[in-house]
């Protein structure tokens, strides 16, 4: 099989059909393009979320806080703490194992500490099962039971925005993981600019803004891309969409390298950029840009199909399979 997501109806037949009982204390079971679960425990939704980190093998830990708590702002939750599963390869030796691991937990730390949560606990282990240094993290927060967000809440008629640039995180770990080969196409000074997306993956505000703005539904923008993204919430609310390519904001840099290794920006992993869907009538965009984040319509909800329109031309957008990054790493 291909590295990247499970194919969506591998994901259907050989995941989602194998849940155990419905309780009542789940509002938000689990389902094709939605991230989070949100268990109703007294008061507050509890909203919970579950990712690993593969892509990236540097800050390994920034990456992993980052992204679940992006997961959690996706669905309108303040994040409260993360649990951190961390998988060590047999052979290193101890002095290289406690450093990796040590170099890691000091990036989670320090992502956590600007998010305002703790890291609440977690697991780590030595073990032959992994090749190299492997996280999944699992974020909590709350939100209250009527501002909860779903991507499941899209229709038609709807403005989709996007915020910041698509393909940050992409082309941050491809500027430092590719960066020998990329060097011979681009200047040192791109990359370097490109390895610090870093610093903006986090949509935690992006989310929670849009959310008390009005938004309907956001998707965080990871694996596959905002063409995914843009699938996934179509495909989770029964509604089409068309994006139009030329309205897509992608930085410079991220354009340059994905020209150098022949990928697709708009199928390239997105974290720092969440995909919105709200009312025309609403005031997203406005209360975004009044909070300093980047906020640009690329299209709207239909009634039909999915698609991408450029120049004129509609193309069907398909079910996100393998991401660019991949192809690259």
């Amino acid at each position: 099989m291909r590295a990247g997501k499970l194919p969506v109806d591998l994901l259907e037949r050989c995941v989602l059909s194998h849940t155990g009982v419905h309780r009542p204390e789940v509002i938000l079971p689990p389902a094709i393009g939605e991230d989070c679960t949100a268990l109703s425990v007294g008061g507050d939704l509890l909203v919970v979320s579950s990712d690993p980190i593969t892509g990236a093998s540097s800050e390994i830990g920034w990456y992993a806080v980052h992204v679940g708590c992006n997961d959690l702002a996706a669905d309108g939750a303040t994040p409260i703490g993360v649990m951190l599963t961390i998988l060590a390869p047999e052979g290193a030796s101890d002095e290289s194992c406690l450093g990796q691991i040590r170099d890691l937990m000091a990036s989670a730390g320090l992502a956590a500490s600007q998010l305002g949560i703790s890291i609440i606990g977690g697991h780590t282990e030595v073990t032959s099962a992994v090749t190299r240094l492997v996280v999944c993290v699992t974020a909590i927060g709350r939100v209250q039971p009527g501002k909860l967000v779903t991507v499941r809440n899209a229709r038609p008629g709807l403005l989709l925005i996007v915020t910041k640039t698509v393909g940050l995180e992409g082309a941050s770990i491809l500027a430092r993981e590719k960066r020998a080969m990329l060097e011979k196409a681009i200047p040192r000074e791109i990359l370097e600019r490109a390895a610090g997306f870093v610093g903006q993956i986090s949509v935690v505000k992006d989310g929670l803004v849009a959310a008390a703005g009005g938004a309907v539904a956001m998707h965080d923008i990871t694996e596959g891309g905002l063409l995914g993204a843009v699938w996934e919430l179509c495909r989770a609310s029964g509604c089409g969409a068309v994006i139009h390519r030329s309205a897509v904001p992608i930085e410079y840099e991220t354009v340059s390298i994905c020209t150098a290794l022949g990928l697709d920006p708009l199928r390239l992993i997105s974290s720092g950029s969440m995909l919105i869907a709200a009312s025309k009538e609403s005031r997203v965009s406005e209360e975004l840009e009044k909070a300093g984040v980047r906020a640009t319509v690329i299209g709207e909800t239909t009634s039909g199909g999915i698609y991408i329109e450029d120049g004129g031309i509609l193309q069907e957008i398909l079910p996100p399979e393998s991401d660019e990054l991949w192809k690259a790493i």
